[in-house]
């Protein structure tokens, strides 16, 4: 059996790593993969195979290394040359201070060549090859499971159609729903402007009744001050009718006196001066 042996080197900065690999597939044990210990970045729990959609799982460990914009944790085909012969990448997460950090790929998105090896590795922002996984290869389903992934896809398709269904005639309901719920919105807006409408009438006829009261009070009010006025003028008349009263009652008690000492005066005189009784006729003719 012909065999071919290639050995790649990748330097950097701070790691030296040498890939030695075979073309043809082989057990893992045929497969070598050396790196130095200055790795600044190292994946654990990568395991040899995983299925075609199955997860990749496993944790970034942080040797003195911190995560910067634009590092990128990447899949690559085992005889990879340049950074951007990726098969897929992702992010490297910057949102963390923790030395060891859970990250996964989806069984969904990974290569689905089944011939080749592949491995991880972590790719600076400044494209610098600062860790890698040891290889790995995706591993085909068999016949059952594959039935059983067609049985669940096509059930899933069922799913996804019913559930599309049951989205359309939700979105129908809410439709209906909105527009009951506008139709209610516009009759209690009608009936709230109807009562506003009522309140304000009353508001503006309460509001000419108070002012016709305030003139009515003030109206009352002008006349209590002219009683007034008029009782403190007759007041007064009274007083000074009251006070001539008093005078003249005095004037007239005076003057009863005075007439009625000079009428026993009078009297007296008369008694005392009476004139003599004058002589009969027949007296002074005999």
């Amino acid at each position: 059996m012909h065999i071919l042996v290639l050995i790649y080197h990748y330097h950097t900065p701070n790691m030296s790593i040498k890939l030695r690999f075979y073309t043809n597939m082989i057990s893992k044990e045929d497969v070598s993969l050396n790196f130095s210990d200055k790795q600044l970045v190292k994946f654990i729990d990568i395991s040899d195979e995983y299925g075609i959609l199955e997860d990749i799982k496993f944790t970034i460990k942080l040797n003195d290394y911190q995560i910067q914009e634009g590092d990128r944790i990447a899949i690559y085909k085992i005889g990879w040359k340049e950074v951007q012969d990726y098969e897929i990448f992702d992010w490297a997460p910057t949102n963390t201070t923790d030395m060891e950090i859970p990250f996964h790929f989806k069984g969904s998105v990974l290569p689905k060549n089944l011939q080749s090896l592949y491995q991880i590795c972590y790719i600076s922002g400044d494209n610098q090859v600062k860790g890698a996984s040891t290889p790995f290869h995706i591993q085909a389903l068999d016949i059952s499971v594959n039935n059983t992934l067609q049985e669940h896809t096509n059930l899933n398709k069922n799913i996804f159609k019913d559930c599309k269904q049951i989205l359309v005639q939700h979105q129908r309901d809410i439709e209906n729903c909105n527009i009951k719920l506008l139709k209610m919105i516009n009759n209690c807006i009608a009936h709230q402007q109807s009562q506003y409408n009522d309140i304000f009438g009353k508001q503006e006829l309460y509001t000419k009744l108070i002012s016709d009261q305030k003139d009515e009070i003030q109206n009352l009010r002008d006349k209590i001050i002219k009683i007034e006025e008029d009782y403190q003028k007759l007041y007064a008349e009274k007083n000074q009718i009251q006070n001539k009263y008093e005078s003249l009652k005095m004037h007239i008690e005076i003057k009863k006196k005075v007439d009625g000492q000079n009428l026993e005066d009078n009297q007296s005189f008369f008694e005392f001066q009476s004139i003599p009784q004058f002589p009969a006729i027949s007296e002074g003719l005999f």
